[in-house]
């Protein structure tokens, strides 16, 4: 089988001829790998499996960000501004309705490399209030054609770049409760789910028709799956009663457009999530990434196993933040057949690390990763 043949296989419930193996790598170890400032989670990515050796997952960025923090439109006037400050770099951006401005600011911390591939929190929410909340929903625009082309041709220029050395799975604008955290503070969403359940309701059910509307074009594309962020709404933060109860039926149904379409869904949270497995089977998500062990998650890939059999693909577990670094290249090799045998048990399974593969970890070490789950693989 080829690399996209085998994970296409996996993601539609077959066994292919070896377990896939696909590390999911971005800016941060592209730019330290290929040893330049600017790289595409696209072409560098496909370049850097050629080289290591593994079947490729294309995490495009791209698409993440939803269509009305994009651009203008009518009503919707849309201004983005960025700047330095005490080793943070900020981003602003501002959206001018006929009734209010809101203003959304995120930041990090500042690494020349790997701004395009920084993960961003929030430090002033757009919508604070009632009122921000009503020029916020009066006002926000459907997807247009333009938008819709631009997943549609984004999707085709992938699949030729990646060719049979993998498949494209691009962020989409995420899962709701991800999404509605970079408008709405995580605690008020919270109390508002308790205290104030219409407004809760309210918000959440637009947000979840925002994100269905998007991903009616994700499932026409020729994109080979979809990234759903999940990760806010962990195992940590809550259990499946409160998901359940405030969570999942949002989650459905952004994702009934990809689900009635049969296009494969990647669902992530690398964090807690044990409390969450009953949620996640509800769901109806093709695969979790990632089984994130102790200290990065509470999870246990072999228990996971047990719990999910055949109904969900299984990604991870490998610990990439501190062991991947440090250990011996020989240990690195008998730790990753060791999860190989563990996750292969049965099918439905990817090897991969318990999330991105980060800058400074010695490429000989990653080798012997990728070389250890291989000789397990079949």
């Amino acid at each position: 089988m080829t690399s996209r043949e085998r994970l296409l296989c996996v993601l539609n419930s077959g066994i292919p001829d070896q377990v896939p193996i696909s590390p999911f790598v971005q800016e941060d170890f592209l730019s330290y790998f290929f040893k330049k400032e600017h790289t595409s989670r696209l072409t560098d990515g496909v370049a850097c499996a050629r080289s290591l050796g593994f079947d490729f997952m294309a995490r495009e960025k791209d698409y993440g960000v939803p269509h009305f923090m994009r651009k203008s439109y009518p009503n919707w006037e849309l201004s983005c501004d960025s700047y330095m400050d005490g080793g943070f770099y900020y981003q602003v951006t501002s959206i001018k309705t006929p009734i209010r401005i809101l203003r959304k600011v995120a930041a990090t911390p500042y690494q020349k490399n790997l701004i395009a591939g920084a993960s961003f929190s929030v430090v002033e929410y757009p919508i604070k209030n009632d009122a921000d909340f009503e020029a916020f929903s009066k006002y926000v625009p459907p997807m247009d054609l333009d938008d819709r082309q631009r997943i549609l041709q984004g999707s085709v220029i992938s699949k030729k770049v990646i060719g049979n050395d993998g498949i494209s799975c691009p962020w989409s604008a995420g899962g709701v409760y991800n999404l509605v955290s970079e408008f709405f503070d995580v605690k008020d969403m919270m109390m508002d789910s308790l205290c104030e359940p219409d407004y809760y309701d309210a918000y959440m059910s637009l947000f979840a028709k925002l994100i269905a509307q998007s991903n009616e074009v994700f499932a026409e594309s020729c994109f080979d799956a979809v990234g759903i962020g999940g990760n806010i709404a962990n195992g940590a933060m809550l259990g499946s009663r409160l998901f359940d109860k405030h969570i999942l039926k949002y989650e459905k149904a952004a994702l009934e457009p990809l689900q009635k379409a049969g296009k494969p869904t990647v669902y992530h949270n690398c964090g807690c999530a044990k409390q969450l497995y009953d949620s996640y089977r509800k769901l109806g998500i093709t695969c979790w990434e990632t089984v994130a062990e102790p200290p990065r998650g509470d999870n246990d890939l072999l228990e996971a196993k047990y719990f999910f059999g055949d109904q969900m693909v299984l990604v991870g577990t490998f610990d990439q933040v501190e062991y991947l670094k440090s250990a011996a290249p020989q240990e690195i090799f008998c730790k990753a057949a060791e999860q190989m045998r563990v996750g292969k048990s049965g099918g439905h399974y990817i090897f991969a690390a318990s999330d991105f593969l980060e800058g400074g970890t010695p490429i000989e070490n990653v080798r012997a990763m990728i070389a250890g789950a291989r000789s397990e693989a079949k």
